[in-house]
């Protein structure tokens, strides 16, 4: 309960941030970047919030893997769904789509993103079991290709 007092207080805390991002007097340049960063914030703890209750969710009353619930929350809150609706509230999306480059988010986020991806893969790898690993390779490879080569036929 404590945890999730914790994770509202501080989605609490970053909206009136979020929402009264103005210069006060800073060179354009410090306003761009403090702006940037109090997004970057923003969105990861929006992200972290809701990716959270939507785990609980799935693991406590859908008796599902709370990662599917998870990469559901992903889905919902993206910028090609609920993420992309302007919200009253903010006059603009919570992950406004930028024509033109390529990635439907800031690049802060974008860049943030890899890195953590980039852990994740290194962890799981670290906590791979080689033994187990190798037991089971060869008939991994065989799937794998099967997987493969059926997909083209």
């Amino acid at each position: 309960m404590k945890r999730k007092l914790k994770l509202l207080f501080i989605l609490l805390v970053l909206l009136p941030v979020y929402l009264s991002a103005s210069g006060d007097g800073l060179h354009e340049a410090q306003v761009d970047v403090t702006h940037n960063m109090m997004l970057l914030a923003f969105h990861v703890a929006l992200i972290s919030i809701v990716a959270r209750l939507f785990g609980l969710f799935f693991s406590k009353v859908l008796k599902q893997p709370s990662s599917l619930g998870e990469i559901v929350a992903g889905i919902v809150i993206g910028p090609y769904a609920l993420g992309g609706i302007p919200l009253p509230f903010l006059h603009m999306p919570i992950f406004p789509v930028t024509q033109g480059t390529g990635i439907p988010v800031s690049m802060e986020l974008y860049g943030l993103a890899i890195i953590a991806s980039i852990i994740l893969l290194f962890l799981s790898g670290l906590e791979t079991d080689l033994g187990t690993f190798l037991r089971f390779a060869g008939k991994g490879s065989l799937v794998g290709l099967g997987g493969v080569f059926f997909s083209f036929l």
